[in-house]
């Protein structure tokens, strides 16, 4: 679904921020990308979203390179979650915000109230739709950003940070909707780009950046055993996983849970 080859980016007159990244993620997949602050993840989800131009290396999306001649045709299939819910509130009402996008592909009317209504319900907004976005909590607004680009029912959805901002309990909110549209939209591909460890474990895979280069990349399970490289990289090790790591080495491959933690020290 997504093919990116040797690809390069700096800001004018600043070093590079991405150097010779490549990977390729196949429909359906849910991937993660962590690394450090400046590590270059939020340039490369601006690059994948189309936000920014594509100047050195390419982006294939579903097979089409990705540049200002195609972008128009392959933006329905990108949706993109911002840190900042409120950058992108554009209605009145909830209903109103959610209803932008469709107004904007000209769904017919009765159609438009069933998807608005839809989406709400999936991540557990039907009850605020005539409220304004500015009274929501900042877990809410994030759902109703959620919902704004389900709507619009992409193939591609990529989280910028989307939990950033959010307190423990908005946070497990957005999780819980990630987890949901894992189950009931298997072949939507997501994106999480997030510095949040523990959150990044809900991945089939995690790709790892470090000075703009990708230095890692295999599933979660693969990935966090390697607690002194993460540590390295000022990453902060998932708690289960630095159990894992002192435990002996002909102990730690059967372990998925603190549960099996407890066992094996018992």
């Amino acid at each position: 679904m997504i093919e990116v080859k040797n690809l390069s980016f700096a800001y004018e007159e600043k070093h590079c921020v991405l150097h010779d990244v490549s990977f390729s993620i196949p429909r359906g997949q849910f991937v993660s990308i962590i690394g450090h602050n400046g590590s270059g993840k939020s340039t490369l989800a601006k690059l994948l979203a189309g936000l920014i131009e594509v100047k050195v290396g390419s982006i294939a999306i579903d097979k089409v390179i990705l540049n200002p001649s195609s972008i128009q045709s392959l933006r329905p299939k990108l949706g993109i979650v911002f840190q900042n819910p409120d950058n992108q509130f554009i209605g009145a009402t909830v209903a109103d915000d959610l209803a932008f996008g469709l107004e904007n592909r000209c769904v017919p009317h009765d159609d438009m109230e069933r998807q608005i209504v839809d989406v709400a319900k999936h991540v557990g907004m039907e009850g605020f739709l005539h409220q304004e976005p500015t009274s929501l909590s900042g877990g809410q607004k994030q759902r109703v950003a959620i919902a704004g680009v389900l709507a619009m029912q992409p193939e591609i959805m990529i989280f910028d940070e989307a939990t950033a901002m959010l307190d423990p309990q908005g946070k497990d909110e957005i999780r819980r909707i990630l987890m949901r549209m894992r189950q009931e939209q298997p072949n939507l591909t997501i994106i999480l780009i997030t510095h949040d460890l523990e959150e990044a474990r809900l991945a089939d895979r995690v790709i790892v950046l470090n000075q703009g280069q990708v230095v890692m990349d295999g599933t979660p399970s693969t990935i966090f055993t390697r607690v002194e490289e993460l540590k390295s990289m000022s990453l902060h090790v998932p708690f289960l996983y630095q159990l894992i790591h002192h435990l002996p080495k002909d102990k730690q491959q059967a372990i998925t849970s603190i549960e099996d933690v407890l066992k094996v020290l018992s």
